[in-house]
């Protein structure tokens, strides 16, 4: 594991692999980096699952935790919150129907704009961790290409919210997060 990353409550670690893993070897690979980094944090003994499989701390602060390839992130806060890391692949375009509402299929042309509004909607998804179907009830505000603040309007089941996500770049992944505000 090599650090990576740390402000406020996000955190991310990045894999330091000197060579090409297979799946299994990235699984573990992932596995010991989040092992490490709650570790670092010193969470690993105040995390437990709820029925849904959403972590929680015991000390009532609120944790999203998200991976994807080399890429390892925890999100801490007071409040509800979401965490997604995606890196932008081709397969994404194959499901947008599924996750993006018509609004969002007009303007949304591109991979990187496609897998952002995934991240968008899934750390959006985790915040309240059941009930938020993506297409339906989530949507995202047009961004532009390196825009790092951005905004999506959530209705459904937990009420009507507008939420202002944080957006980093790390290589060709995605890295979004938020909280429900007060």
């Amino acid at each position: 594991m090599a650090f990576f990353f740390h402000e406020g409550g996000l955190t991310l670690s990045k894999l330091d692999a000197s060579k090409p893993l297979n799946k299994i070897e990235l699984k573990k690979a992932q596995q010991a980096n989040l092992s490490s980094l709650l570790e670092q944090l010193n969470l690993t003994n105040h995390i437990y699952h709820n029925d849904e499989g959403k972590p929680l701390l015991h000390s009532g602060k609120y944790i999203s935790i998200s991976n994807d390839e080399a890429l390892c992130g925890i999100y801490c806060s007071d409040l509800p919150c979401g965490l997604d890391i995606q890196t932008c692949k081709s397969q994404i375009e194959n499901l947008k129907t599924k996750f993006c509402n018509s609004n969002e299929l007009e303007w949304a042309k591109s991979l990187e704009e496609l897998t952002t509004i995934w991240c968008i909607k899934e750390a959006i998804f985790k915040v309240f961790g059941t009930q938020v179907p993506f297409a339906e009830s989530i949507t995202s505000v047009p961004f532009l290409p390196n825009q790092q603040q951005l905004q999506a309007k959530y209705s459904g089941v937990h009420g009507t919210h507008l939420f202002r996500l944080h957006r980093l770049q790390v290589d060709s992944t995605f890295v979004i997060y938020t909280q429900l505000e007060k």
